[in-house]
């Protein structure tokens, strides 16, 4: 950026203590009118364009400098610049928020296609997942971003995992679907099918061969409860590091689990 946020904020201070120092109640002198004008000039003709190319939301600060230059062409009281200033540069901080978001994003962005392989399977999954459940889609993207990430807990992550999975066969299986199937029994203590049952049910459809079904079968149940048992397990280990870097493992081998049923579910090969 050649006139970025902290120097939009900067050059503000400036105006607002000339304006701010004066001894008049109103803003009088034209000199400092046009170093207002030139100011507002400057953000619709430079800086704003470099925002919203950035992916930021103007529309707030837009409406704040076209005040502060009703003001300019006008007889406007001293407080009342004040008031504006106030507002415009809350404004401009919060867009300095964005940024710093926005660029983050970006770079998780970056280092999940380059660290995690999102042109290979993990891209056949979002394309698939995207068609039918968006939120899966997004949920299994969320698990990328985590596993470029030193976080201090990876037990949301695991939850992303079992919900990606839950969804994806309540789509393909709705419960009724499943219970009403000739030989269905439920598990003992349970009211509805387990995943287990529910990859049995949509692969038992396509003709596979109980051997074909007994792989992402069993890979489900790891997937399932597996992640009650990691949120268990974190409070009976040591150290913190020790529950970060043991959680990120298991979440690794989890999401070959989940990567494995859900090629097989999906039909990616």
């Amino acid at each position: 950026m050649d006139y970025d946020i902290s120097n939009c904020i900067n050059d503000l201070r400036v105006i607002s203590r000339k304006i701010g120092s004066l001894s008049t109640p109103h803003v009088n002198s034209e000199n400092h009118k046009n170093t207002l004008r030139q100011f507002v000039k400057k953000y619709f003709e430079v800086f704003r364009i470099d925002l919203i190319r950035h992916g930021l939301d103007v529309s707030g600060i837009d409406s704040q400098m076209q005040m502060l230059l009703s003001h300019a062409n006008s007889r406007t009281r001293v407080s009342t610049y004040k008031k504006t200033f106030f507002l415009i540069l809350r404004g401009l901080e919060s867009l300095e928020s964005q940024r710093v978001l926005v660029a983050s994003n970006r770079i998780v962005e970056i280092q999940v296609s380059g660290s995690l392989g999102v042109n290979g399977q993990d891209k056949k999954i979002i394309d698939t997942l995207s068609k039918i459940l968006p939120a899966a889609a997004d949920s299994y993207q969320q698990v990328l971003a985590d596993l470029t990430q030193t976080r201090a807990s990876y037990r949301g992550t695991a939850s992303e995992l079992r919900e990606i999975l839950r969804e994806t066969l309540d789509y393909l299986a709705p419960d009724k679907g499943v219970m009403s199937s000739p030989g269905f029994k439920l598990e003992k203590d349970k009211t509805a099918p387990t995943m287990k049952q529910k990859v049995h049910f949509i692969l038992k459809s396509r003709n596979k061969s109980v051997t074909a079904i007994e792989v992402p079968e069993s890979a489900a149940t790891i997937v399932d409860e597996s992640v009650a048992t990691l949120a268990r397990a974190t409070y009976n280990r040591g150290s913190a590091s020790t529950h970060t870097t043991a959680e990120r493992e298991e979440i690794l081998n989890l999401k070959r689990y989940l990567d494995s049923v859900l090629c097989e579910l999906l039909e990616i090969y």
